[in-house]
């Protein structure tokens, strides 16, 4: 309100004015605004990290101009990012910054800077009144010990489960293996590649070898992020110098030899047989040995070269004989055998000759004989012979 007490140049007083004549008027404020009901949340899960947007919330108790927001990441600096400010509705206000990857680790902190539509400051606010709080968390997880290992023995091959096992340095949510065979494909198992947390920040990845996974060296990679979801170097190496390689070639038996293949009553022949890799569990049950027995088989050295000792069966007679090796062997890693080998035909002629033999004369009783007399042998084999030599009463 206002009062005008005013007089003319001589002397005369005016009546005091006291109102206006246009309807223009002007009210006092000096009332300082506040804010209440702040609060600061993570869009992410967790602690935020980068890429995660942390909105601040907060309510004025009056009209107020744009506020203007610090956001301040775990080290005190300002946020990489800026900031955007939105009215939402009322007297209500966000402000949104979107995490970097190089703001610093730690609990975030602000202020809020902001005016009436008189132009009163309010006075800067700087905390929350909900007891929300958000910390950056933008430390990326490594992972180490890395091992691989198979459950067989030797090399993997068809059935052996191949194991990853690694340690992350910070709880890390479930990571995804990748696991490649010789040829750098995926597993052909890689569907069904089981995942565990064993105890701890320690993980396995475990996958079941198949016989169309190709032969060499496996590799793998190992994907990870943390519970902020910072995402770690994909890791593709172990750290204890182990290493699976994948052995799917399955053995054949390349050749079969007998060093005598006409074997007679005391003969006996080496038989060397040869596989095309080195063989496991390779015994004479392996065997089908036809006109007589071996010895047992035995290793070369290399597990490629075998040998055994065949003996003919006695008193036998037979032209037609095989050495039959089955397909029950395997290779060292424990591959099943793709195909046997019968070997090339040999004799075996054991039987000893036989003499079916008659004496005449041609005397007139030819039972007897004089001097002059001739004196006839009637000689049957039971076979084919040679050199047969006669001698009658020690004369040829």
């Amino acid at each position: 309100t206002f009062s005008i007490a005013y007089t003319d140049s001589a002397g005369n007083a005016g009546v005091a004015d006291t109102t206006v004549d246009d309807g223009s008027s002007v009210t006092i404020d000096n009332t300082h605004p506040t804010l209440g009901t702040v609060g600061i949340v993570d869009a992410g899960t967790g602690n935020a990290n980068d890429g995660d947007d942390v909105t601040l919330t907060f309510t004025a108790t009056e009209t107020i101009g744009t506020p203007t927001c610090t956001m301040k990441d775990g080290l005190g600096a300002t946020m990489d990012n800026a900031v955007t400010t939105t009215h939402t509705g009322s007297n209500v206000w966000t402000c949104v910054v979107e995490t970097n990857n190089a703001d610093g680790d730690g609990a975030m902190t602000f202020s809020i800077a902001y005016t009436d539509s008189a132009g009163n400051a309010g006075v800067a606010d700087t905390t929350v009144d909900d007891g929300s709080s958000v910390t950056i968390d933008n430390t990326h997880p490594t992972v180490g010990t890395v091992g691989i290992a198979t459950a067989g023995s030797g090399n993997a091959n068809n059935g052996d489960d191949v194991t990853l096992t690694f340690t992350a340095t910070e709880t890390i949510q479930t990571p995804s293996c990748t696991m490649n065979d010789g040829a750098g494909n995926a597993m052909d198992n890689s569907g069904s590649i089981s995942v565990t947390n064993t105890g701890g920040n320690v993980w396995a990845c475990v996958v079941d070898t198949h016989d169309n996974d190709a032969n060499g060296a496996m590799t793998f990679s190992i994907a990870y992020t943390d519970s902020a979801g910072n995402a770690g170097v994909a890791d593709t190496s172990v750290d204890d110098g182990s290493s699976v390689t994948i052995d799917n070639t399955h053995p054949t038996v390349t050749s079969i030899t007998f060093a005598d293949t006409e074997l007679k009553a005391g003969e006996t022949s080496l038989v060397t047989i040869v596989f095309s890799e080195a063989v496991a569990s390779f015994a004479n049950a392996d065997l089908t040995i036809g006109g007589g027995t071996m010895s047992a088989v035995a290793d070369g050295g290399d597990a490629i070269t075998w040998t055994s000792t065949f003996t003919p069966t006695a008193d036998t007679e037979d032209d037609t004989n095989v050495l039959v090796i089955a397909t029950s062997f395997t290779d060292t890693a424990g591959n099943a055998a793709s195909a046997g080998l019968t070997s090339g035909n040999y004799e075996v002629e054991t039987l000893k000759p036989t003499l079916t033999i008659g004496i005449t004369s041609n005397n007139a009783d030819a039972t007897l004989a004089k001097s002059g007399n001739l004196i006839t042998l009637a000689i049957t084999a039971s076979e084919s012979v040679t050199s047969l030599v006669c001698t009658i009463d020690e004369e040829a």
